[in-house]
């Protein structure tokens, strides 16, 4: 019979450092999804012409998909990249929507 915090312990005895390089692409994961905010500052300020609601939609349908797959396998850059890319892509098609 195993002991709880013997698990424990040898849980986090296996958890893996990150490297300098994960901590680049956690930063990337944060920074990338924020360049749509001149489309969203765009969108909501009434220039919806030449921005296509299909395409929008289909953005935000894909970071949807690859949303759930990084949840699913638990890879954190995807999760924070693609939940952002959500939020960014549903603002835009929000904004065609109210405003265009």
């Amino acid at each position: 019979m195993s002991r709880p915090h013997f698990v424990l312990r040898e849980h986090i005895a296996r958890k893996r450092k990150t490297s300098f390089f994960d901590d680049i692409i956690t930063a990337t994961a944060i920074a990338y999804p924020l360049m749509g905010l001149p489309q969203i500052i765009n969108v909501f300020s009434g220039n919806t012409g030449g921005v296509s609601l299909i395409s929008w939609i289909a953005f935000t349908v894909f970071s949807v998909i690859f949303l759930v797959y990084g949840i699913k396998n638990r890879l954190r850059p995807i999760i924070i990249t693609d939940g952002l890319w959500v939020i960014v892509n549903g603002l835009v098609v929000i904004g065609i929507l109210v405003k265009g």
